[in-house]
């Protein structure tokens, strides 16, 4: 049973009753991402993001890892572009207990001079750990041309923001920016509707309301571009116009991703690196943003088949509009996607971030017969229509290693 409430404060609770699980999950969501950061200021969100957890209310550094610890909880969190995420999963037994903690974190961290240097060397390493990662720099080179500003950013920020950062400046935004306004909290698992109502209004209700924020957008660039990385291996990425999850037609470009980068059932996989032996690895996903999608095509080759590799990975592409799919690699793909959604029903965590999706790109939530039935629903003449209409143009190329594309 799926609940949607709103407080006077801004803050939106979504909440999915599982009954027959033992188990709860939360993911709290607040517009504290990098799309609200000073654009020269780049990093500033993960900083905030990692000493909101080093204590928080009646708890200091320790205690608050002592208490998450003693019940269960398994934690992570997430700066994204839009919103920073602190995601929970626990025994249910201890649900009021997690959402106090949590609660003080929003509201009561503590930014103690002790927590800065810490924190500083957290997010430094973080961001340090790029330059050992071509595939990774490929992507998010990748992501910076192709997308309109602040969606492009990254949340490891820039080193010398990072080095420079200020308690004064951390806690700034975080008295700023972790407001009710805007804010999702998701809850998932075992739970008595009518009682979580009264203790997330216990909790978060004297939040005091700062009102609404926007990101503001400028355009991408949209350019072609080598990095020169000392490797042996050359990292491709292709990219080109998706559709986002809002959109009709978004099951439809889903399924044309999943046959062509499905992993080792998927074209790429078995036309490049089965058959072909031209890369180490190659994928296919959707890459979207509320406003705006892409697909994303990777592929690491040795030096000398760079430009063979590119040639074989945009004539399969191309070929998925020209030819479509078949009947087989429909039903596989439906059998895929309809065991994920299954097993994310299982999963509270995965569910929890789940209703956060569909609440920001839908604002509704769609139930698990409602997504089936959309997967369910498609035909080969469908989805080949679709293809074959929307064929991938205006490609963007992005290459890291020591070998440039030469065609």
């Amino acid at each position: 049973m799926i609940y949607t409430k709103t407080y006077s404060n801004g803050l939106t609770l979504l909440a999915d009753s599982i009954p027959y699980l033992k188990s709860c999950a939360i993911s709290l969501e607040m517009p504290a991402g990098v799309g609200y950061e000073s654009p020269t200021r780049r990093g500033i969100a993960s900083f905030c993001c990692e000493m909101a957890l080093r204590g928080c209310g009646r708890w200091d550094s320790r205690q608050f890892i002592e208490e998450l610890l003693l019940r269960g909880v398994e934690r992570a969190e997430n700066v994204g572009i839009g919103y920073v995420s602190y995601i929970a999963a626990f025994p249910a037994i201890y649900l009021r207990d997690v959402l106090e903690i949590y609660a003080a974190l929003a509201q009561e961290a503590h930014f103690d001079d002790d927590s800065l240097e810490p924190s500083r060397q957290s997010v430094i390493l973080e961001r340090v750990g790029i330059e050992d990662n071509p595939a990774l720099i490929a992507r998010l080179a990748a992501i910076k041309d192709f997308f309109p500003s602040p969606w492009n950013e990254n949340s490891f920020g820039d080193i010398d923001v990072l080095h420079s950062a200020s308690l004064e400046e951390v806690t700034s935004f975080y008295k700023t920016h972790y407001r009710p306004d805007g804010t999702i909290l998701s809850v998932t698992g075992a739970f008595d509707w009518n009682e979580l109502q009264d203790e997330v209004e216990a909790l978060f209700g004297s939040w005091q309301s700062q009102g609404s924020l926007a990101i503001q957008s400028t355009p991408p660039t949209r350019q072609n571009r080598h990095i020169e990385f000392d490797a042996q291996q050359t990292q491709i990425v292709v990219a080109y116009d998706g559709v986002t999850y809002s959109h009709p037609d978004f099951y439809r470009q889903m399924i044309g991703t999943s046959v062509l980068g499905g992993e080792a059932s998927g074209r790429l996989f078995s036309q490049l690196r089965e058959r072909q032996g031209l890369c180490y690895s190659v994928s296919a996903s959707n890459f979207m943003y509320p406003t705006s999608a892409a697909v994303f095509c990777s592929l690491a080759t040795s030096s000398e088949n760079v430009d063979v590799a590119l040639d074989s990975l945009l004539s399969e592409i191309q070929k998925l509009s020209e030819k479509g799919v078949t009947q087989e690699e429909l039903n596989r793909v439906k059998t895929q996607e309809r065991t994920s959604l299954i097993m994310e029903q299982e999963s509270c965590g995965a569910r929890a971030v789940n209703l956060v999706n569909d609440w920001i790109n839908l604002r509704t939530i769609q139930t698990l017969d409602e997504r089936l039935a959309k997967i369910e629903s498609l035909t080969v003449e469908d989805v080949n229509r679709y293809l074959a209409e929307n064929p991938p143009k205006d490609f963007q190329i992005t290459t890291v290693g020591g070998e440039e594309i030469r065609n």
